[in-house]
């Protein structure tokens, strides 16, 4: 099945990239929830904790900082910050994928749809984030979240890498 960006004309495609692109930076300024300032790591510490005891030092580090609630505010600017990177990135592979027919162009599709996909997984794994965020930190809740973690980043990579391959095919076309 083909993903749905594949029906949107080019020029609409360029307009909807624009508009992804500067959600992307507006709230991928605000997604971490100021944790970096205080330098207390990254909202990544506790996505792939994936235990417990790892799950409750980054908690306690945070707690003892001050930091628990622009975490839970970083977190729930994540979610715009989900559509604007797994919608930019299918719309990067669907717009890469018109670059060649055959296996390429599927390989795009197949792309845009994994990207789809890591922002589903960031947003079960955002559950999870706030789920520890509110002092439930016992298994399976930390496991979880770093499995759909692993997950999104891994589709997310997969569809990043090929947009850059399909500038570069573009750019020698």
């Amino acid at each position: 099945m083909r993903h749905p960006f594949f029906l949107l004309p080019m020029r609409v495609r360029w307009v909807l990239l624009a508009a992804l692109l500067a959600l992307f930076l507006f709230t991928g300024m605000r997604a971490d929830g100021g944790i970096r300032k205080k330098k207390l790591g990254s909202i990544v510490d506790l996505e792939l904790a994936a235990t417990r005891a790892r799950a409750e030092a980054v908690l306690g580090r945070w707690r003892k900082n001050g930091a628990i609630a622009g975490a839970v505010a970083g977190v729930h600017w994540d979610f715009l910050f989900i559509v604007a990177y797994s919608c930019g990135l299918s719309l990067l592979c669907t717009m890469a994928a018109g670059a060649r027919d055959g296996l390429w162009a599927r390989a795009g599709n197949g792309l845009a749809w994994a990207a789809t996909l890591a922002g589903a997984c960031d947003v079960v794994e955002n559950g999870g984030l706030l789920t520890m965020l509110s002092g439930t930190v016992a298994q399976p809740v930390p496991a979880a979240t770093a499995a759909f973690a692993a997950v999104k980043f891994t589709l997310a990579a997969a569809a990043l890498g090929y947009a850059i391959a399909g500038a570069v095919v573009c750019a020698w076309k």
